[in-house]
């Protein structure tokens, strides 16, 4: 609320916002899961979601109304990459008649927030804007991926085509469709995504825009159930952003690249939309079209030997901090590059840890200085699906953290509802899923899958630190007093996880290689001359199948 002695506040009463949702509406279109029983599913509804509110209340007459604050989602962008984020959306935007405005403002706060961003390797979305003309900024910026919208056609949304009878904000606006690449030269439409009529949560009892019909209200009947629709590329935007972030968690380590990369995110996803599937390039209304999410996936997995692979293998990064006692385990870069970056603890790979093969280095901000190199003894699966029908099921790791009292901090993984729940009560906070592991299964060790070890979880109670570690790692960790159950009486055999055990020296763990079926033992498994980490790299996306030829695979 606010309180002031404009006409808003009248009598020196404070008056409450008369609109709110835009941030629920968008949130909802990348995370919302079903299962809530709203009637929502985002495009990524095992995303983790970290939000900041960038607007201010302000008069508008007599209603207090939320105004976009420019210097918030710049200070917001920058967060975006300092709590490692893999993905940023942003349904905001203005109009700027300089195409290059970056280029040619480069100490400009909103530039800089972006440039950060894409030194840590975020994939950036942004919304292209309703005025039926050229890109908004910051969409127009080339090292993000602009967003315009279609309808129920699949035709690019525009309200009043030729004119602006239907536009709702005539004549102060022409808004009422999606931006897109006009004139030629202008900065290019990228992707789209559904604008018009909208459905996602929103604020309950609250609307975003009655004149558009965007809302808790909308369409009816019902008020405050806490979904509604909403118009608007700021609605395209988070649908992709969602899908990038999906895509980018079956191989972390792939870079955001260009679209016409294609060693990169945006290439994966720019190839694989229905248009172009269709056989249709890029055009300036639909840019590459609209994403295909399975698509996208499938061509992030690659083939072996003709096959469909179903799951994908990547290090989990370890990092510990001597500040605070504290093991942290992430597949995410940017979630260890804000650890490495955090002051009060910071967090580093220990050097005992092999090293991770054609990986060298973090992606970061050459502001943060020297990085230290990637290292991981653990090596997880990246998809909820089993890579054969022999081996167990497969187990989420959820990231848990925890402030003590002093500050220090714990980061653990957890397994199980249980656990997440016991964990809860006591006043850690979940964040997101970490990939996957085996689950336990008997009878051991026959159904262990080949290559695989025990993977565990031990506290130490004088740190208040949980640590998860391979059963090759064990003693020294128990040696160092990781011995306790956490939460007490669970089990702390996890599952099943991979070493970094390279036989061929390929660059491609022996776990990895079995789940892909290649063959461990050979560099080359089809012997076309063209070892596997180059036809399916670890660090890349697939080129060929390096193992079409041959019978046998994965022995």
């Amino acid at each position: 609320m606010v309180a002031d002695s404009s006409m808003c506040d009248p009598g020196g009463v404070p008056v409450t916002p008369i609109y709110a949702t835009h941030g629920t509406h968008t949130a909802g279109l990348i995370g919302a899961n079903a299962s809530a029983g709203l009637g929502v599913m985002g495009t990524c509804k095992n995303c983790g979601i970290a939000m900041w509110k960038i607007t201010y209340l302000t008069c508008d007459q007599t209603d207090v109304v939320p105004a976009l604050n420019w210097a918030a989602s710049d200070r917001a962008l920058t967060l975006v990459g300092d709590v490692g984020a893999q993905v940023a959306n942003m349904s905001f935007g203005r109009t700027e008649s300089n195409y290059t405005y970056c280029q040619s403002h480069p100490m400009d706060a909103t530039c800089l927030a972006i440039a950060h961003a894409r030194y840590r390797d975020i994939e950036i979305v942004a919304a292209s804007g309703n005025d039926r003309t050229t890109l908004d900024f910051p969409a127009a910026d080339g090292r993000i991926t602009s967003v315009g919208g279609i309808d129920s056609t699949y035709a690019l949304w525009d309200e009043s085509p030729g004119g602006t009878q239907n536009c709702p904000f005539a004549p102060d606006t022409i808004e009422c469709g999606s931006n897109y690449t006009t004139p030629a030269n202008s900065p290019q439409q990228e992707l789209v995504a559904s604008a018009k009529d909208v459905w996602s949560t929103t604020y309950p009892f609250y609307n975003w825009n009655v004149t558009v019909h965007c809302g808790d209200q909308f369409p009816g009947p019902g008020w405050g159930n806490g979904v509604g629709l909403c118009t608007g590329t700021s609605m395209s935007a988070p649908q992709v952003a969602g899908v990038f972030g999906l895509i980018r968690s079956v191989n972390p380590l792939v870079p955001v690249g260009a679209p016409g990369s294609s060693n990169s995110l945006r290439g994966v996803v720019a190839t694989t939309t229905a248009e172009a599937q269709a056989g249709q390039g890029w055009i300036a209304t639909l840019g590459y079209g609209r994403p295909d999410a399975e698509a996208a996936v499938l061509k992030m997995l690659g083939k072996v030997a003709t096959f469909t692979v179903k799951n994908r293998v990547t290090p989990l990064f370890r990092l510990y901090s001597a500040a605070t006692h504290d093991y942290a385990d992430t597949d995410s870069p940017q979630s260890a590059v804000a650890l490495i970056i955090n002051q009060a603890n910071a967090w580093l790979p220990p050097t005992t840890l092999p090293t991770v093969p054609h990986y060298s280095s973090f992606p970061h901000d050459p502001a943060d200085g020297t990085i230290a190199a990637p290292r991981a003894s653990v090596y997880v699966l990246t998809t909820e699906y089993k890579p054969r029908s022999s081996t167990p099921d497969l187990a989420p790791l959820y990231l848990m953290d925890k402030t003590f009292a002093g500050g220090h901090r714990d980061f653990m993984l957890a397994t199980t509802t249980a656990d997440i729940q016991s964990a809860h009560t006591d006043g850690y906070s979940l964040r997101n899923i970490q990939g996957y592991i085996y689950k336990p299964c008997t009878p051991e060790p026959s159904c262990i899958p080949p290559f695989a070890q025990k993977f565990w979880r031990k506290c130490n109670n004088t740190f208040h630190d949980c640590a998860t570690f391979l059963e090759s790692e064990r003693t020294n960790f128990e040696n160092a007093g990781y011995t306790s159950a956490y939460p007490v009486g669970t089990n702390m055999m996890l599952g099943y996880a991979y070493p970094a055990t390279d036989t061929d020296g390929d660059g491609l763990p022996d776990g990895f290689e079995w789940v892909i079926g290649t063959q461990y033992s050979n560099v080359d498994s089809d012997g076309d001359g063209v070892n596997d980490n180059v036809e399916y790299p670890m660090v890349g996306v697939p080129v060929s199948d390096p193992a079409n030829s041959i019978t046998g695979i994965g022995t």
